[in-house]
């Protein structure tokens, strides 16, 4: 049966700590099942050599799938956006994050990757993704990224919650968030910036297809852009969720940052009755605890990254909610 792409490329991280898992879930069918494929390796923020390798084998019309992470996705997009192959391909994700996000896909990845591989994706299909900024007002400003993608786990449906001020909000969980903010990530490296301030507080506007072959809209705000990785959060959304931060590298003058842009972009009305939800950062001594005082009320250093790292504004609603 003729395919519908001409050669399948796939980009790893050979010193990845999911170098195994990628071998065996993703490397080791193809080979088993003499299926063509170009194995591309390279290490995390190799940018340049993987543009030049990506030059070099992928061809208009090709399928590439990134195997990896978040970073590795990233990396990726920019290298065929410098090779100027985004438009001609089409990319597959498939994003390891903690031990327990990587074994719940295991079990399906060797599945997805064949049918990928074989053009026998049932339901699936490529869809496009446009990452835009967009002003206070929601209009789009500019156009980052285009491309065409599909995502070899699933992205689950944000479940409805209730909140006293009437308003109801979908919470954006698991691999759905985690592939939003990679799509976040994607266009950070696609523009250099890493660690990258100018755009900390910008909304982003970003479509997607979903695997029923819905298109939704989401809009995020890039909360801290430091090397390890993205804090977003979604102005129409609960809260997103966070993979695990490596906290003894976040030091106070880094979480006075993302609070205090979480507290920005509440100011601007990201939140009904943001007018009543003020935040303000003390620091009483470097070796102590940072406090964060609201309305009164001070919280820990261990509470701020639980409020503003792992589920930045879930505490910003409960306050609101509240006062109404």
């Amino acid at each position: 049966m003729p395919r519908s792409y001409e050669q399948l490329v796939v980009v790893s991280n050979p010193t990845s700590s999911r170098a195994q898992d990628i071998r065996r879930d993703v490397l080791h069918p193809l080979d088993h099942e003499r299926i063509a494929h170009v194995a591309v390796e390279t290490q995390s923020g190799e940018a340049d050599a993987l543009a030049e390798q990506l030059t070099a084998c992928v061809r208009p019309g090709d399928r590439v799938l990134e195997a990896g992470g978040d970073g590795m996705a990233a990396l990726a997009v920019n290298a065929l956006q410098r090779a100027g192959l985004l438009s001609e391909v089409q990319v597959g994700f498939m994003a390891y994050g903690n031990r327990s996000d990587s074994a719940s896909i295991s079990g399906k990845a060797k599945r997805n990757v064949l049918a990928m591989a074989n053009d026998d994706m049932g339901q699936k299909e490529f869809h496009p993704l446009h990452v835009r900024t967009i002003d206070s007002a929601g209009a789009a400003v500019h156009d980052w990224l285009a491309l065409s993608y599909l995502t070899l786990g699933e992205l689950t449906t944000g479940a409805a919650e209730h909140f006293s001020d009437g308003e109801v909000r979908k919470r954006i969980v698991g691999k759905r968030a985690m592939f939003l903010r990679s799509a976040v990530e994607m266009v950070k490296y696609y523009n250099n910036h890493r660690p990258n301030r100018n755009f900390l507080g910008q909304r982003f506007e970003i479509t997607y297809g979903t695997s029923l072959g819905q298109t939704e809209t989401t809009d995020v705000v890039l909360l801290n852009g430091s090397r390890m990785a993205s804090v977003v959060w979604s102005p129409e959304a609960y809260c997103f969720r966070e993979e695990k931060y490596h906290y003894a590298e976040l030091n106070t003058a880094r979480l006075a940052l993302i609070a205090q842009t979480a507290v920005k972009m509440v100011s601007q009305g990201g939140i009904p009755g943001a007018d009543v939800y003020r935040t303000c950062i003390e620091h009483k001594h470097p070796h102590r605890p940072m406090n964060v005082q609201t309305d009164g009320e001070f919280y820990s250093l261990r509470g701020v990254r639980r409020l503003f790292v792992d589920k930045p504004l879930r505490f910003a609603f409960r306050v609101l909610a509240d006062k109404q």
